[in-house]
């Protein structure tokens, strides 16, 4: 009576989990599917219940426990060790984890979920003729699953084969044809075989799907510009930063474009609006604000930029400012004299004390400066003599 009873209670309790884990209540159900088992120590279901919810609290360790125990009570469950191997993937026990594929697939040869999640630990690994391998299975055994289609696209796309992938892609969109991701994939397979209108209109479609979709605007912003369709390039940059999208790629594209179409002025001045870390700050461009202050100009864009910026850094450091500039660590022997008092930092800024900080992009737009008025020195960065030395004897005399 007594063991009838506690195997009653686990039960009310193990459903009590259930209610939770439903709900999305984790913690909870964490609780009760373990108080579950200390009533019953040979509850399966609890044990396999517990390392769902702790694989979905990403409490990877102690969810292996859980399927370990579950396993050990009843080695002939497949999806156990399924289950087993998507803890192990997030683990980073790539072996293990197809070790535990290949248990699921013994039990169930004929379950498609088991090969596709091979696959995917050997696309993780490189492992690209492997993947191809299990998701041709997948395919056999469900010749419906559009993922596997998916999946073994992504896999063309790593070898180069796109044509096969547009094939594989095709195949998922017409089994689910609301695949955004699907949509997203097989308009780049296009544009890398330069069929560049379908390659547009696949991007354009994975918009229409959803429009939330970030990595579809910039990629047909950047196919825009790669075929020199600057303007169409422009109002995709500007319609996803009007949509609000949280992701400085839009804004710096925007201004790259902006500034490589010899329109400084709106470049500098949407970067100075937009990522101006001190428009909030009362920080003003003149001797009486800055004497003394230290400012610190930090670097996000290519080696490049930097060098080209860095002609601003003097105009900072007449205005009385303590300048440190961050610059990317190969360019410090470059900058080894910059004509005025500045300090560099190759390492993280969040070392560097200061009053002030401004992105080097910035100072365009700070100095109010366009194409007529581009500050001119006739040398304002000077290499490190040594190196200058070596070059000279490296290239001879000129």
């Amino acid at each position: 009576m007594v063991e009838d009873s506690k195997h009653y209670l686990a039960n009310l309790i193990f459903k009590c989990g259930i209610d939770f884990h439903q709900q999305g209540q984790l913690e909870e159900a964490v609780l009760k599917y373990k108080e579950a088992v200390n009533l019953e120590p040979n509850f399966v279901s609890a044990y396999a219940n517990c390392g769902v919810a702790l694989f979905d609290l990403k409490r990877f360790d102690e969810s292996i426990y859980f399927y370990t125990q579950a396993i050990a009570l009843n080695p002939g469950i497949s999806q156990l060790y399924h289950n087993m191997g998507n803890v192990l993937v997030e683990l980073e026990q790539f072996d293990a984890a197809v070790d535990a594929f290949n248990k699921a697939i013994q039990l169930e040869p004929n379950v498609a979920e088991h090969y596709v999640n091979k696959g995917n630990v050997f696309a993780q690994l490189k492992d690209f003729n492997l993947a191809l391998e299990a998701y041709k299975q997948a395919i056999a055994c469900n010749p419906h699953f559009a993922v596997a289609y998916h999946n073994k696209g992504n896999v063309l796309l790593e070898l180069s084969q796109f044509n096969e992938a547009v094939f594989e892609f095709n195949r998922a969109i017409d089994l689910a044809p609301q695949s955004v991701e699907s949509y997203f994939r097989r308009a780049f397979a296009f544009s890398q075989l330069k069929d560049y209108e379908c390659a547009i209109k696949g991007y354009q479609d994975t918009i229409y799907l959803n429009p939330a979709y970030s990595d579809a605007y910039l990629s047909l912003g950047r196919l825009f510009e790669k075929i020199n369709e600057f303007e169409a390039a422009l109002a995709v940059y500007d319609k996803a930063i009007k949509l609000g999208f949280d992701d400085q790629r839009f804004i710096l594209s925007r201004v790259n474009l902006l500034l490589l179409l010899g329109r400084l002025d709106e470049g500098f001045a949407l970067f100075g609006e937009k990522l101006d870390v001190n428009k909030d700050s009362g920080f003003k461009v003149d001797h009486e604000s800055l004497n003394g202050k230290t400012v610190y100009l930090f670097c996000n864009q290519a080696i490049e930029d930097t060098i080209l910026m860095s002609r601003y850094v003097k105009l900072l450091a007449g205005l009385g400012a303590k300048v440190t500039l961050g610059v990317q660590p190969q360019l410090a022997e470059l900058f080894y004299e910059m004509g005025c008092d500045v300090s560099l930092n190759t390492s993280s800024h969040s070392s560097v004390e200061f009053d002030y900080q401004l992105s080097l992009m910035s100072l365009p737009h700070v100095f109010k400066t366009g194409l007529n008025n581009v500050p001119f020195f006739s040398q304002y960065i000077k290499s490190h003599p040594l190196k200058v030395a070596r070059w000279k004897s490296e290239l001879g005399p000129k």
